[in-house]
């Protein structure tokens, strides 16, 4: 892992003393009071009000995206909330879950709410007109209890999760012990994909339907031609266009000149009812054609996956 001098960073929360510096290969690594981690700013003397200023300022860009349908005369107020509720506010309560909020700024974010939904009814504070009364017309409920219950909702995935979470294994035995790692578990495991090469190896000029279908008798599992394709990939087989066979190479020919020498006292028709392979071509028009073969890149040469190619008998 390479770590950038010059951009690097580090910031201490909740530091009681002055602390030294941090130097990387000589150089002073800068220190921050704030830092953005996860679409999140985290100050270290552990205030949050820098986020809340942030989630007013998301909530009134979501807002202005949206200006001409919440401030149209056309609509109704009921769709204006639910438009609202849709695109601010979760924008506004965007990771507020895990951040313990005062009443004070608990009441900004309530108060630039309100704002939003007066704009978008045409009413001000100089109508007089109370705030029960702009949340019951929008349909629109307090934003402290939404936060309230997204909140419980958070703690509600952390309470039910399974005994492999870092947490509850920490809070059960007191350390936290080395775990593999998550994620859904392969279909196919090393012993099937090396059963999976072997019949690619014996039947190259299967295709990738045939080879599903064979698979899914052969290991009993639904498994879909995308699994198959991807599994055939991971074991360094591809899909290529079948090479022709090529042609007479020195030791062949020096044969068949041998050969000729032998037979100079035939006649001409004689000779005519000799066929050479490389002179014959045959054409196959049923069955696989073989014109593509499984193979890797190494067995170019291979002779197995050479296009399919009919001799006339001698």
């Amino acid at each position: 892992m390479k770590v950038s001098r010059s951009k690097s960073e580090y910031m201490c929360v909740n530091e009681r003393e002055g602390s030294g510096t941090v130097r990387l290969q000589g150089e002073e690594v800068k220190k921050v009071q704030e830092f953005k981690y996860l679409g999140s700013a985290v100050q270290s003397n552990g205030e949050c009000g820098k986020e809340v200023k942030k989630r007013v300022q998301a909530g009134w860009n979501g807002w202005r995206k949206v200006s001409g349908v919440l401030c149209d005369r056309k609509l109704s107020a009921r769709i204006k909330g639910k438009v609202y509720r849709t695109v601010v506010r979760p924008a506004m309560l965007y990771g507020l879950e895990t951040v313990s909020l005062r009443k004070r700024q608990e009441s900004e974010l309530e108060v630039a709410e309100l704002k939003m939904l007066r704009f978008s009814l045409g009413e001000t504070r100089l109508d007089r007109i109370r705030n029960e009364y702009i949340r019951g017309t929008a349909h629109v409920g307090r934003l402290g209890d939404k936060l309230r219950e997204a909140r419980l909702r958070w703690f509600g995935h952390v309470q039910r999760r399974e005994m492999h979470n870092i947490i509850q294994r920490f809070r059960e035995s007191g350390r936290i012990s080395v775990h593999k790692g998550q994620g859904r578990k392969t279909i196919l495991d090393a012993r099937d994909l090396r059963a999976l090469r072997r019949h690619c190896i014996t039947y190259r000029n299967a295709t990738v339907m045939e080879i599903t279908t064979w698979a899914q008798e052969y290991f009993q599992k639904t498994l879909s031609v995308n699994t198959i394709h991807r599994a055939i990939r991971r074991r360094r087989l591809k899909l290529y266009r079948s090479k022709k066979k090529p042609y007479l190479n020195m030791i062949q020919k020096h044969r068949r000149f041998l050969w000729a020498k032998a037979h100079l006292k035939w006649t001409v028709a004689k000779w005519k009812t000799v066929p050479w392979s490389d002179q014959s071509k045959f054409e196959v028009l049923f069955g696989k054609l073989g014109r593509h073969v499984i193979r890797t890149k190494e067995d170019k040469d291979n002779p197995s996956c050479y296009q399919r190619s009919v001799q006339k008998p001698a």
